[in-house]
C-alpha cells in the first residue's frame, strides 16, 4: 500500500523563494490559467533588475541558524524560455548558490517542453529538481482544458525527468473540467510507479476568457497558491 505522507508541517521542507515568469516561455495561454493574478506580476521589469532585488533580498533573509531557501522559477514554460533568457537566469542563479544565498534550484515547466539539450543545460547549472505542470492525467480532463498534450506524454515526461536525474515534482489541479472526483484519486495510483515523487495541489485563482468553454464554470478563487505532499512507495 503506497503511503502519502504530508509534508507541510514536516522539518524536512525546503524554504522556496519563488521567481515568477508569468507565461514566460508557454506556447499559448491555458484555459484555467491567469499568473498575471495570481502572482500580482502583469508587467515584467527587465531581468536584471529583478535579480539585483532578489539578491538584495536574499541578503536580508540571510541567518546563521537558518538554511538558504531554494530558488524556484515559477509561472511559466521554464525550459522552452528563450535561451538566452534561460541561461541567464541559470547563470544568475549559479552566482547565489556560489554566494551561499541560496541552496538549490527548482523549475516548473510543462511536460511537452523537455528537450534533451535543455534538460542537461539544467543539470549541468546544479538544477536539482523539476515539477512538472501536468494538471491531470485524464485525456477526458486534458481535452475539455486543450492542454494540448495527452496522458501518455505525461507519462513519457515523468520517466525522463527522473532518467536525468531530477527530483520529479507532479502539479495537479484537482476541479479541471472532464475530471469526475471518482478518477482523481487514481492518479496517485499512478504516481507510485516513478517511485519517490511529490506532488503539488495547484489552488491558484483562475479566471477563464470570456470566449472559452470555462467561460461558464465555477471557478477557485482561493488566495494561496500552492500546497504540497510527499507521496512515497512503502
Amino acid at each position: 500500500m503506497t503511503k502519502i505522507l504530508a509534508w507541510d508541517c514536516s522539518p524536512k521542507v525546503p524554504s522556496l523563494i519563488p521567481f515568477f515568469l508569468p507565461f514566460a516561455g508557454c506556447p499559448f495561454r491555458c484555459l484555467y490559467c491567469a499568473q498575471d493574478l495570481v502572482t500580482g506580476q502583469e508587467h515584467h521589469d527587465p531581468l536584471s533588475l529583478r535579480f539585483q532585488r532578489l539578491h538584495k533580498e536574499l541578503l536580508q533573509r540571510r541567518r546563521p541558524d537558518r538554511d538558504p531557501p531554494q530558488l524556484a522559477f515559477y509561472g511559466g514554460t521554464f525550459t522552452a524560455l528563450p535561451l538566452d533568457a534561460m541561461n541567464y537566469c541559470l547563470e544568475q542563479a549559479q552566482h547565489l548558490l556560489e554566494q551561499g544565498l541560496i541552496s538549490a534550484l527548482r523549475c516548473s515547466t510543462r511536460p511537452d517542453a523537455l528537450p534533451d539539450d535543455r534538460l542537461l543545460r539544467l543539470r549541468e547549472a546544479g538544477m536539482t529538481t523539476i515539477e512538472l505542470g501536468i494538471q491531470s492525467f485524464d485525456e477526458g480532463a486534458l481535452r475539455a482544458t486543450e492542454r494540448g498534450y495527452g496522458s501518455i506524454k505525461a507519462c513519457e515526461a515523468c520517466t525522463k525527468v527522473k532518467d536525468y536525474g531530477f527530483e520529479l515534482g507532479v502539479q495537479l489541479l484537482p476541479g479541471m473540467p472532464g475530471l469526475s472526483p471518482g478518477r482523481f484519486p487514481r492518479m496517485f495510483r499512478m504516481l507510485s510507479r516513478w517511485g519517490q515523487v511529490f506532488y503539488v495541489f495547484i489552488r491558484a485563482r483562475y479566471l477563464p476568457k470570456p470566449s472559452s468553454p470555462l467561460s461558464g464554470a465555477k471557478v477557485s478563487t482561493a488566495p494561496g497558491i500552492f500546497r504540497q505532499r510527499w507521496q512515497r512507495l512503502p
